[in-house]
């Protein structure tokens, strides 16, 4: 979307939140929920925005989303702190160069004179970040697009005008911090985002930016998914920050098969937050890539110690068992799994899917079962096992187990996908 009409989304959004922030009837925490959902069933109407623009492709409604969300939360004169010397102190405590450490966060001069061209020093926090989002995202300025891969330091954002959620936030909070406004990170530990490389499990963590404004946290979203529950959101330092940036990195190396890259990467993230149980999990899949077996057990197992709720961790240890011929240790992780919080069905979810994409078809079938005997009531069970069948070739069963699915919850999205999937099967006209 370019052009007029999108700038005249844009402001359309801008206005209708930070009108609400002026006269302080801004919706609660709930109440932004409720945008998300409306916003997302495409009727822009929690919004304000004029009908005749209500058939906007979801993805640029997403962007609304991140504006409602995040213009509540200007933080009127807040006063710029010296981050970045706390933060080269604490990189140099770590035994790294703090110069090349914090590339990924720097300003160049050309965002600097962006900023000033851009963003005019208008004594109110509000008009400043106005019209840095207006900047950000309209035709008229950067227009930045959100893309999901690559996790690129805040000069690509700015000048490839695209990044993911972890990429634009940190453009976001410097610049945010350039302009006097106190931002800061938020990681989302539920919306941990798990990918295949081979038989293993490679992980990444959601992130995103908030102020607070008058005891209330105003979060920013920038992603096509958007509508996430961020209860269990939790603030983190510039340091925990920064590993998250070199941990994402080095796990998009290893999807690009460059394991000795991905390996650095993963030991500086690391050495900044040696706290970050994902970033053990990536390292053990780096070290393991490279043959070296005795390290990346030690990193699983440091993983696990650090969350014991690590379940990739503990799925990598067993593709390392059994890749080493110690199929009893293997079994046993799985038993002790298996018992493992034996009343929730989202984890026997996850081991299920953990299972089939390691190829082990019967194990993720068992899962998935206990989760279904678990999750009575929800859909998602019964959706995952249809699609198993569906793999299986068996079309009949996976019809039978998207209407136990639909009767739950017809929107559930592997609900949605295994409908898309029948339907597909069944082919044009029949």
């Amino acid at each position: 979307m370019r052009g007029a009409l999108m700038d005249e989304v844009i402001d359309a959004a801008i206005d209708s939140v930070i009108d609400a922030v002026r006269r302080r009837r801004g919706p609660s925490r709930e109440g932004w929920g409720n945008t998300a959902r409306a916003c997302h069933a495409m009727g822009g109407r929690a919004m304000r925005l004029p009908d005749r623009l209500s058939a906007l492709r979801p993805a640029l409604v997403s962007w609304l989303l991140g504006l409602a969300l995040l213009a509540p939360g200007l933080a009127a004169g807040a006063e710029r702190a010296d981050w970045e010397s706390a933060l080269r102190a604490a990189i140099a405590e770590r035994g790294l160069d703090p110069a090349e450490i914090m590339k990924p966060l720097a300003l160049t001069a050309d965002m600097r004179a962006w900023l000033a061209e851009n963003v005019p020093g208008h004594p109110e926090s509000a008009e400043r970040m106005r019209a840095l989002l207006r900047g950000l995202l309209s035709a008229r300025g950067l227009e930045v697009r959100y893309t999901s891969g690559f996790t690129g330091t805040a000069e690509q954002v700015f000048e490839e005008r695209a990044g993911n959620c972890l990429g634009f936030t940190q453009m976001f909070v410097v610049m945010g911090r350039e302009l006097g406004v106190d931002v800061y990170y938020l990681a989302v530990d539920r919306l941990t985002r798990f990918r295949k490389e081979s038989d293993l499990i490679i992980v990444s963590d959601h992130v995103t930016a908030a102020f607070d404004d008058g005891g209330e946290r105003r979060i920013l979203e920038f992603s096509l998914a958007g509508d996430f529950d961020y209860r269990r959101a939790r603030r983190i330092g510039d340091v925990q920050a920064l590993g998250l940036y070199y941990s994402n990195r080095g796990a998009e190396e290893i999807q690009e098969r460059d394991y000795e890259e991905g390996e650095r990467l993963l030991e500086i993230a690391v050495a900044l937050d040696p706290e970050m149980a994902p970033a053990w999990v990536n390292l053990g899949v780096a070290h393991r890539r490279r043959g070296r077996l005795a390290a990346a057990e030690a990193a699983y197992e440091r993983a696990i110690e650090l969350d014991e709720s690590q379940l990739s961790a503990y799925h990598n240890l067993v593709g390392l068992y059994r890749l080493q011929g110690k199929h009893d240790p293997a079994g046993a992780i799985l038993r002790m799994l298996d018992r493992r919080d034996n009343r929730n069905p989202f984890i026997y979810l996850q081991l299920g899917d953990m299972s089939a994409a390691q190829g082990q078809r019967d194990e993720a079938r068992s899962f998935l079962r206990r989760a279904a005997r678990l999750g009575q009531d929800l859909a998602e069970p019964y959706a995952a096992l249809g699609l198993w069948h569906l793999d299986a070739g068996d079309r009949k069963r996976a019809a039978r187990f998207l209407r136990r699915a639909e009767k739950r919850d017809p929107e559930e999205e592997r609900t949605s996908r295994l409908r898309e999937r029948l339907a597909a099967a069944d082919g044009p006209g029949l």
